[in-house]
């Protein structure tokens, strides 16, 4: 009997609703040479008896992680079977699944055929690819990558099979642990950030005066609730260091349309590391993936060192100002 094995495999299929992960999946645990578990995230979605919502889905989303890290640890084989609709989804993968051998597969279709399958299926939400379309694909590169209108399923799980042949090849996802993670700002986090921005000093650029864990508690309770204007939208993400696990610091946008004001702080005594420029650089690429194609910031006159995050991002000063805060403007996907 195999016992605790930290050496399993998991072959991660991603791509958006109705690409065809499921029937690459079904057609890998027939080719493939010893035994797989398909481990579906729709069907742990199915398991709820609750309808969806943004925070059951989340958890929903980050316990199936851990589930397949459960599995793993216990010495299975796995085929798991995704779509990463956020980023902070693919750095958790990355991190729950450390210990074992991921190969990381893109599966890829036109959106055109993508919407063609979706209208002739009774179990997706009309527009739910064209949505994922852009955002499950953002992180980066892939291990293997197929095409599911140009390939049958089945040849799509014989050219994974090959590419499993050969051991020596460097793992996307080996590559890939990242230091940094960012977390869907919560009340849970007021009572750890509260000691994080307790520094006067940092509020002579970012306005205002530290915050108690209670009055944190209620400004992120508030902007979990979503703007009162259906056409914006807040989103704030909590910075957590993975070695250490521990925050230190937040990233945020507020998108109108195309358009999105972003911020960025990190407490006093992690600044100068980097790490506001790893996190608002995570937080752009997924603005990418939101459709958003001009990203502005407001950055205090004197705050130096938040100019230079700017200008790292590729940030150009617009040359005006607003209550002694210099506006940075960034165009996204002009490469």
């Amino acid at each position: 009997m195999r016992g605790v094995n930290h050496g399993a495999r998991i072959v991660f299929l991603n791509g958006a609703s109705s690409s065809g992960k499921t029937s690459i999946a079904r057609q890998l645990l027939l080719v493939l040479g010893r035994p797989y578990f398909h481990l579906s995230i729709d069907a742990f979605h199915a398991m709820r008896a609750a309808e969806p919502t943004e925070p059951l889905d989340e958890r929903t989303v980050l316990g199936f992680h851990r589930a397949v890290a459960g599995m793993a640890a216990a010495g299975n084989d796995i085929v798991v079977d995704h779509a990463l609709d956020h980023p902070h989804w693919f750095t958790d993968c990355v991190e729950q699944w450390r210990d074992h051998d991921v190969v990381f597969v893109g599966v890829r279709c036109p959106l055109a055929e993508l919407n063609r399958r979706e209208r002739l299926r009774d179990d997706r939400e009309t527009g739910l690819a064209a949505r994922q379309f852009h955002r499950v694909h953002a992180h980066g590169g892939y291990d293997v990558e197929c095409d599911t209108e140009a390939s049958h399923p089945r040849d799509c799980a014989m050219q994974i099979k090959d590419y499993l042949v050969d051991n020596s090849r460097d793992r996307v996802f080996a590559g890939r642990r990242r230091r940094l993670t960012l977390l869907p700002l919560g009340v849970e986090h007021a009572d750890e950030l509260a000691g994080v921005l307790n520094d006067p000093a940092l509020h002579t650029y970012i306005g205002g005066r530290p915050e108690t864990a209670d009055e944190l508690r209620i400004r992120y309770a508030r902007w979990a609730a979503g703007s009162p204007d259906p056409a914006v939208r807040w989103h704030n993400w909590a910075i957590r260091l993975t070695e250490a696990d521990r925050l230190v610091g937040t990233v945020q946008a507020t998108i109108a349309g195309e358009t999105a004001e972003v911020a960025w702080v990190v407490g006093t005594g992690w600044q100068g590391r980097g790490i506001a420029t790893e996190a608002a650089r995570d937080l752009l690429d997924w603005l990418t993936g939101e459709g958003v194609r001009r990203v502005v910031a407001h950055v205090h006159r004197d705050n130096a060192a938040s100019a230079r995050v700017a200008a790292a991002l590729g940030f150009s000063s617009t040359g005006q100002e607003r209550d002694g805060e210099a506006e940075w403007e960034l165009t996204l996907g002009s490469s």
